[in-house]
């Protein structure tokens, strides 16, 4: 999709959206629309500097979010290398998996996840 992304030096991603933010854990989480079932081939990941993400006032399933940066974390540290450190969200609402777990998930990653002003429903 964005064959040079991977060489630009991006430590923090801000997205703020009143709708989903499917499109943009697609752009960073792999070169196709639909997420790779496990880990791809593709040497070239956009953004493989980036340090921390941030959304804001978007609708996001955690558990996609959880599944993009599980297939990163994994692959970049295959390859020697560090992406994500931090993702903050800010006044969200949070679909998919309990808040709680997906904090879990992510900290065994190496990745902190916070929230501020979120809420939760299961659907």
């Amino acid at each position: 999709m964005f064959p040079r992304l991977a060489n630009v030096d991006v430590r923090r991603i801000w997205v703020t959206s009143a709708g989903g933010v499917g499109a943009v854990l697609a752009l960073i989480g792999s070169s196709s629309p639909t997420l790779p079932s496990g880990t791809p081939e593709n040497t070239e990941w956009p953004f493989e500097s980036v340090q921390g993400l941030i959304i804001e006032e978007s609708q996001l399933n955690v558990r996609v979010l959880t599944r993009v940066v599980g297939i990163r974390q994994k692959y970049l540290r295959a390859s020697s290398k560090s992406w994500l450190k931090r993702i903050l969200l800010v006044n969200c609402h949070l679909i998919g998996m309990a808040f709680s777990k997906a904090e879990k998930e992510l900290a065994a990653l190496g990745v902190v996840l916070t929230e501020i002003g979120c809420s939760y429903s299961r659907r």
